[in-house]
C-alpha cells in the first residue's frame, strides 16, 4: 500500500449538533438556484426579478441530466438545464486491479487496506488525478494517490434514495470530507476518503474506528457510548465531547448510511449495535452542516430499553419518535428500539420520549427434589460362642485313720 492518509486527527475540530442522519429534512438538501424541477420542466425565476441559474455537477436547480426547460423568469432569464457530473472509475470498488480502469489501480480490502476495496494511482499532483480526483499526499512523501473530488455540504439525491450516485460513487463507505492540511480547513478542496463499517468490508483484516481504513489488528478500547473525558479518550473510535469536559465514545460514519446492515460496527445481520444518527459540524469559521454522503456522521448506541446504555448519562429514546419511522420500519433498520442521547445535551427535542425503564429478569424455578436412597444391606450373622474351660479335679481325700485308702482324684467332666 502506498501513502495512504489516515485522518485520526478530526475529533477536536467537532461539534455536535442535533439532526438525525436518516431524516427527511429540506435543509439537508443542496441549495442552488431556483429554476427547474426535478422532472426538468422548467422553473420560476428566483424573487427579487433575478433570473435563476443553471444547474450544477452537485445540484443546480435546472432540469436533471440536462432534460430541463429553461425556467421563466420575472425579469431575468429562467433557469438553464441542468448537467450531468462527470464520473470516472475513481473511488470505484474493486478487489483486484482487474475491476478498476486501465489507468487505475486497487487499495484491496484487507490488513493496510481500504473497506470494500478502492480505484485509484499514483500521484505528484492534482493534475495526475484529472479533472474529478484530487492528489493527497502524506507528509514528507513527494507521491501520493488520487482522491475523488467531492462537494462538502451539499447533495443532490434522487427522490427515493439515501445518497446521491455522483458523489463519492454513492458509498456508504466512502465520504466526503474538506481539506484539513492547512492551517484553515479548504471546503472547496474536499475529497472522497475510505470511513469502513465493520470487520467484513476489511476481509482478512479488521475496520479501525479510528482513521477508517483496514488494519491488520483487531481495535481496543472502550465500545460505542461508552463515557469519557476530553482529557482520557480512551474509546476504541474517538471521545466526542462537543466542548464539554465529559462526551461519549463515537465513530465517524457517512451521513445518510441507515439501510445497509453492518453500519458503526455492528453485525451485517440481525439486531444493530449502533447507529449512523447524528450529524456533525466543524468549529470553525464558515463550517457547513454535514449532509448525505459527507463523512461527517457520528454512530449512536442502540437499546431496547431506559438503562440499557453504556453511558449513564444517556437515556433510550424511542427510535420512532426520533426519525419519524413506523415501529414496524424501525425493526426492519435495526432491530432495535431505541438510541441512547445524553439527555443533558443541549437542544434535544421535546417531541422525544423515553422507553420504560429496563427490568430485571424472571428468577429461574427451584430444582427438583433429590431421589431417596437406597436401603442398607443386612448385618452377617455372628460366629457361634466358644465351650467352657474344663474343670479342674477335686483333691485327693485324707484317709481315715487306719481306715481304707482315699478316693482317686476326680476328672474333668
Amino acid at each position: 500500500m502506498k501513502n495512504l492518509l489516515p485522518w485520526v486527527s478530526v475529533a477536536a475540530l467537532l461539534a455536535a449538533g442535533i439532526s438525525g442522519c436518516g431524516g427527511d429534512d429540506d435543509d439537508k438538501k443542496g441549495t442552488g438556484g431556483s429554476g427547474g424541477t426535478v422532472a426538468g420542466s422548467g422553473g420560476t425565476a428566483a424573487s427579487g426579478g433575478t433570473a435563476a441559474t443553471g444547474g450544477s455537477a452537485a445540484g443546480g436547480s435546472g432540469g436533471t441530466a440536462g432534460t430541463g426547460a429553461g425556467g421563466t423568469g420575472g425579469t431575468g432569464n429562467g433557469g438553464s438545464g441542468g448537467t450531468t457530473p462527470e464520473q470516472t472509475a475513481l473511488g470505484a470498488t474493486c478487489a483486484t486491479d482487474g475491476d478498476c480502469a486501465p489507468d487505475f489501480e486497487c487499495i484491496p480490502p484487507g490488513p493496510s487496506g481500504i473497506g470494500s476495496g478502492m480505484c485509484t494511482k499514483e500521484c505528484g499532483s492534482d493534475a495526475d488525478c484529472g479533472v474529478t480526483g484530487n492528489c493527497l499526499i502524506g507528509s514528507g512523501q513527494t507521491t501520493g494517490l488520487c482522491y475523488e473530488s467531492c462537494t462538502y455540504g451539499e447533495a443532490n439525491v434522487p427522490s427515493g434514495e439515501l445518497f446521491d450516485p455522483y458523489k463519492c460513487h454513492g458509498r456508504d463507505n466512502l465520504g466526503c470530507y474538506p481539506d484539513t492540511t492547512g492551517t484553515e480547513i479548504d471546503f472547496s478542496r474536499s475529497s472522497c476518503l475510505p470511513l469502513c463499517r465493520n470487520d467484513s468490508e476489511c476481509g482478512p483484516g479488521f475496520c479501525d474506528p479510528e482513521s477508517g481504513y483496514c488494519t491488520d489488528t483487531a481495535s481496543t478500547g472502550l465500545p460505542l457510548g461508552s463515557p469519557c473525558t476530553s482529557t482520557n479518550d480512551p474509546c476504541a473510535g474517538f471521545c466526542l465531547t462537543g466542548g464539554e469536559p465529559t462526551g461519549t465514545c463515537t465513530r465517524l460514519c457517512v451521513v445518510g448510511d441507515i439501510i445497509t446492515p453492518g453500519a458503526c460496527g455492528s453485525a451485517t445481520s440481525g439486531p444493530q449495535d449502533g447507529m449512523c444518527f447524528l450529524s456533525l459540524q466543524f468549529n470553525a469559521p464558515g463550517s457547513l452542516p454535514a449532509v448525505e454522503g459527507d463523512a461527517l456522521g457520528s454512530c449512536s448506541q442502540t437499546c431496547d430499553c431506559n438503562g440499557g446504555c453504556n453511558d449513564p448519562d444517556s437515556d433510550c429514546f424511542a427510535l420512532t419518535s426520533a426519525t419519524g419511522l413506523n415501529a414496524q420500519q424501525v425493526d426492519q433498520l435495526w432491530g432495535r428500539q431505541g438510541v441512547c442521547v445524553d439527555r443533558n445535551i443541549s437542544g434535544l427535542p421535546t417531541t422525544w420520549t423515553r422507553l420504560d425503564d429496563c427490568t430485571g429478569g424472571t428468577g429461574g424455578t427451584g430444582g427438583t427434589g433429590g431421589t431417596g436412597g437406597t436401603g442398607g444391606t443386612g448385618g452377617t450373622a455372628g460366629a457361634g460362642g466358644t465351650g467352657g474351660t474344663a474343670g479342674t479335679g477335686g483333691t485327693a481325700g485324707t484317709g481315715g485313720v487306719g481306715g481304707a485308702t482315699g478316693g482317686a482324684a476326680g476328672t474333668s467332666p
